[in-house]
């Protein structure tokens, strides 16, 4: 008894090993997100003016059914201008609108607005992104503001980041632009 009490104990202890996950060696991989200095403002700014685009709109939480979502069909014709003067951010607005009727048909999203602004808070650099409608009749409107972190930034990519995971690439919610050329 003593005997298989052992060999029971000893298959219980290798099954546990054997199905520990060892493979830690893709985290050492990954790259951190990181906190980007004031500094790097000057690439997203160009030192006076310079625009972009969003390339990509990363949200795993999306639902069509709210009426402030938004998706790249939107917004990928608009254009955004960062000043070295400015904390604003020009936004030009394509044709493509992002609020349209709402599900029920009531009321018509005649006006939209989008507003954003460029910061440096907690030690990292941050977008604060708005959007929202009003109809001309001023009975019906609503708005969303969040703000977003710089995940990732070069001469022709920035990626800026509000939810995810602690890595580069690892975005739940997140705004890909590309620079738009000269």
């Amino acid at each position: 008894m003593k005997k298989f009490n052992s060999i029971l104990f000893l298959s219980i202890i290798g099954f546990l090993f054997a199905s520990c996950n060892t493979d830690d060696s893709d985290q050492f991989d990954k790259e951190l997100i990181p906190l980007f200095d004031q500094s790097v403002t000057s690439m997203i700014h160009g030192d006076e003016n310079k625009s972009w685009h969003i390339t990509e709109v990363i949200n795993v939480y999306y639902q069509s059914n709210y009426d402030l979502e938004i998706d790249l069909d939107c917004v990928k014709d608009d254009v955004y201008t960062f000043s070295s003067q400015s904390e604003n951010v020009t936004i030009d607005l394509g044709d493509d609108r992002c609020f349209g009727q709402n599900d029920d048909g009531i009321f018509t999203a005649d006006i939209e607005i989008f507003q954003s602004r460029l910061l440096y808070f907690n030690d990292t650099v941050i977008l604060e992104y708005v959007s929202g409608y009003v109809n001309n009749e001023g009975t019906a409107s609503g708005s969303s503001q969040r703000w977003y972190r710089l995940a990732e930034i070069s001469e022709d990519r920035m990626v800026f980041h509000r939810e995810g995971g602690r890595y580069i690439g690892e975005y739940r919610q997140a705004l890909v632009f590309e620079k738009i050329p000269e």
